[in-house]
Formats: structure tokens, C-alpha cells, sequence
């Protein structure tokens, strides 16, 4: 079972800042201090975006690996037995996760109904406005251009 935040908590937290987030994470060793970062929240103005994790690995690189639908469905049922609000945290374990783009728009409005508020990725980031549209958080590596125009 997962421990849950007292209201009072959860919005301590949420007042907590990047920078001490970031300084703490070294403190502690969960990160190497040297390691980087890379991933960068799309949408700042949103504000925090904090919420109980579901974490997945995820596969969109990888020609030979056929699409899972079962893992998609078992990805949204623990989101809805997530406690709320819930941030998915997608690891993409493909050949080169700088081509991976799980995240776009049909994924954010997927996610948003069982209840995730948003999601974090190593990889990218499409459908950049309609997903801001949505009101979905994301932290991802990299944005692809807001639109494609053509296909």
C-alpha cells in the first residue's frame, strides 16, 4: 500500500523549489551529482506538478518489438488505482530514446482519464500546443515542433 501525503504535506511540497529539490537529490546520492539534466518541463507556467508516481518501461524504437496493447492496458488500470494525483514516470528502453515520442497528444488525453495530471520521459515530446491545450504536464527531453504540416 502507498503511503499518502496529509493535505497540509502535499502542499509543503508543492512550495518547494527546483534548485532545492535538485541540491537535495545530490545530498542524498539519487542522482549522480555530475549526471546532468536533460529533461526539461514543457510547460512551466502550469506551475508544480506533483503527484504519486506509475512508473512504466516503455519500447517505441525497437523495429522488431511489436506495439503491446496489454501493457497499455495494465499502464492506464494502475493509473486508476493510483493515488491521486498521479504522474506517470515512462522509461523508454529502446535502441536511441531520443527517437522515442510516446508523448503526444493521444497519450495526454489517455492518461488524463483515469487520472494522471502528467507525465515524465526520457525521450520526446510531440503534439506540443494540443497537449498544453489539454492542460497535461510534461517533463520530457526534448519537444518536437509544434505542428507537422503535410502528413
Amino acid at each position: 500500500m502507498v503511503a499518502r501525503l496529509t493535505p497540509e504535506r502535499f502542499e509543503a511540497l508543492c512550495a518547494v523549489d527546483g534548485p532545492t529539490i535538485a541540491n537535495a537529490s545530490e545530498q542524498c546520492n539519487v542522482r549522480p551529482r555530475v549526471s546532468g539534466y536533460d529533461i526539461r518541463y514543457a510547460f512551466p507556467e502550469f506551475g508544480t506538478m506533483l503527484g504519486y508516481a506509475v512508473a512504466c518501461t516503455a519500447d517505441s524504437t525497437t523495429e522488431e518489438r511489436p506495439p503491446s496493447r496489454s501493457g497499455r492496458v495494465a499502464l492506464w488500470e494502475a493509473v486508476a488505482a493510483s493515488p491521486k494525483p498521479t504522474v506517470v514516470a515512462l522509461k523508454d528502453g529502446g535502441t536511441n530514446r531520443r527517437h522515442s515520442y510516446r508523448t503526444g497528444e493521444v497519450t495526454a488525453a489517455v492518461a488524463k482519464r483515469p487520472g494522471a495530471i502528467g507525465a515524465v520521459s526520457g525521450g520526446g515530446q510531440r503534439d506540443v500546443n494540443e497537449v498544453k491545450e489539454l492542460g497535461f504536464q510534461y517533463f520530457t527531453a526534448q519537444k518536437l515542433r509544434e505542428r507537422f504540416v503535410g502528413y
